[in-house]
């Protein structure tokens, strides 16, 4: 029982609460919690924003470059 408690009050996000646990509640940290889960989204997000320009920079490399003017402009262009 002590083990649920334990699990409950301290590891468990509580969704009532702001997905925050009960512990972090009663505390006041629950403006660091969201502050720390802002920080994180945002790395992540620069993070993602990286690798998909770096896999389009790759993607590009083996690309040909297709140059339209009025001999070729149609479907493709």
């Amino acid at each position: 029982m002590g083990g649920f408690v334990e699990h409950y009050n301290e590891r468990r996000l509580n969704s009532p609460i702001g997905f925050v646990t009960p512990r972090d509640k009663l505390a006041g940290r629950e403006r660091d919690t969201f502050a720390d889960r802002d920080r994180k989204r945002e790395v992540a997000r620069e993070s993602r924003q990286l690798r998909r320009q770096a896999a389009r920079a790759e993607t590009e490399k083996f690309m040909p470059k297709i140059v339209c003017n009025s001999e070729t402009a149609g479907a493709y262009c």
